[in-house]
């Protein structure tokens, strides 16, 4: 119970933070030790919208397509 009480304040302190722009969705899944895709999922299912910035998304497609 109190390791679950721990992992929900680190998820909503990063959610907070990514919120802020203070965390990229890759930084934010690296600390919460998840995947991209399951962190985004989590920000559909907490009605939280996704700050998509045209270098970021070029980074991403770059890392995980090449040139």
């Amino acid at each position: 119970l109190f390791k679950e009480f721990i992992e929900d304040g680190l998820r909503d302190r990063v959610l907070q933070l990514y919120q802020r722009g203070k965390l990229t969705q890759r930084c934010a899944a690296e600390i919460l030790g998840i995947t991209l895709r399951e962190f985004l999922e989590l920000l559909e299912e907490k009605c939280i919208p996704i700050n998509w910035d045209s270098d970021s998304i070029k980074k991403y497609m770059k890392e995980k397509y090449g040139e």
